[in-house]
């Protein structure tokens, strides 16, 4: 059986339903087992966990890669995305009638302290969806050439895409929406210093339509 020290927010060993807990060159780290034994039952709870763990993890994953950015602090102790997967699992998901779903909103693929531009939008026009924000930055932890990360969700595919980056003088970013993709649902930004030592939250930005 599966030890947490901390529950969710800590790290665990062992396994738990199907969720592994072990260690990378002294890093905690959580992978799935390849297959379950036939005759192998779980409770309620623990199949609840699976659910929830598998949900997650299948959101996160198309972007792994930035997740190295966005929580690139936690390095030392887990992996970025055993990171990722932890301070997402009791912020951004939530049941309905007894099934479990990502709150957009409130999902976070970057964890810091940078300042955030402010004045976020997105708004659909004929050649794709302009991001925008705020460039000024005041002198408070942030700078004019800021790295501007963007992510959107395309909900017929149920996959998260990383069309580009910014800078934060840049004040914008247009996504360009291939003909073969449906609608993009959500837009997230979230910013990295150009030494890459420091970054922001990250901010959900609700899209408009300025189409005519």
């Amino acid at each position: 059986m599966g030890t947490f020290k901390k529950g969710i927010n800590g790290s665990f060993s062992g396994k738990t339903g199907s969720i592994i807990g072990s260690k990378w060159k002294s890093i905690p780290y959580m992978k799935g087992l390849p297959r379950l034994k036939k005759h192998a039952t779980f409770s309620e709870a623990q199949l609840k966990q699976q659910e929830k763990f598998k949900l997650l993890l299948d959101f996160l994953m198309p972007i792994h890669r930035l997740l190295a950015i966005g929580f690139r602090q936690y390095l030392n102790r887990q992996t970025q995305l055993n990171a990722a997967m932890k301070g997402n699992y009791d912020l951004a998901l939530y049941e309905e009638e007894g099934k479990t779903y990502v709150n957009f909103r409130k999902v976070q693929f970057s964890q810091g302290v940078l300042f955030t531009p402010g004045n976020e939008q997105a708004k659909y026009t004929p050649e794709g969806i302009e991001v925008s924000w705020h460039t000024k930055t005041y002198g408070v932890r942030g700078d004019n050439d800021d790295q501007v990360y963007i992510v959107f969700y395309q909900e017929d595919e149920a996959r998260l895409y990383m069309p580009g980056s910014a800078i934060r003088s840049d004040g914008h970013y247009l996504i360009k929406i291939d003909k073969q993709w449906g609608p993009i649902q959500h837009v997230w930004l979230f910013l990295c210093s150009t030494r890459g030592k420091e970054v922001s939250r990250t901010v959900y930005v609700p899209i408009t339509d300025s189409r005519q």
